[in-house]
């Protein structure tokens, strides 16, 4: 989707809301953007997810984030830039005591976070009215959990996320822990 990818490159008005952290990868030589992922929670209002899909009532008393908008620069670099946002993404969910990640996805996502041991909501896919009612798939992680599935399932990210140090993820956690504060 072509349009989706221009679209990616401006903020839209739900990027500028106080309860949401976008997360941005830029290339170290030039400060140029890579890609992105925004977070979301529940703590003051409903996941613009939740008004989808009837199954995530169940986790309505729970501390939820979504996770929506990843957009990686197409090029050699991709894999490893997803990898880095979905890093960064679960140690700021880990750190904050969130007990689950919610995201979806079209049918090539889809297959993303089956391979990364997401739990599929039953139902779907969703037409999602806030993605032009294309059929989403929804997922979640209890992010506690979220490490032990990798390892168990021998997926490439464990090493990342769990054995590896990064000291080229930057985490502003002043700036995090004042929209995603643990108490």
């Amino acid at each position: 989707m072509p349009s989706l990818g221009q679209s990616l490159q401006m903020p839209e008005a739900e990027d500028l809301k106080s309860d949401v952290l976008v997360l941005l990868a830029e290339r170290k030589l030039d400060a140029q953007p890579l890609g992105s992922l925004r977070l979301q929670s529940n703590f003051t209002r409903p996941l613009r997810l939740q008004g989808e899909a009837p199954p995530l009532a169940t986790l309505a008393n729970m501390r939820l984030v979504e996770s929506t908008r990843l957009g990686v620069d197409l090029g050699a670099t991709s894999k490893i830039v997803t990898a880095a946002l979905i890093k960064a993404a679960y140690e700021i969910l880990h750190a904050t005591s969130i007990d689950y990640n919610v995201t979806g996805g079209r049918r090539s996502m889809a297959q993303v976070f089956r391979s990364l041991q997401y739990d599929e909501l039953e139902g779907g896919p969703f037409p999602i009215s806030f993605g032009n009612n294309i059929p989403h798939w929804i997922f979640v992680m209890p992010v506690r959990e979220f490490e032990a599935r990798l390892r168990a399932a021998g997926h490439w990210y464990f090493g990342f996320m769990a054995k590896t140090e990064h000291p080229d993820i930057d985490i502003d956690w002043e700036y995090v822990l004042s929209i995603f504060d643990p108490r």
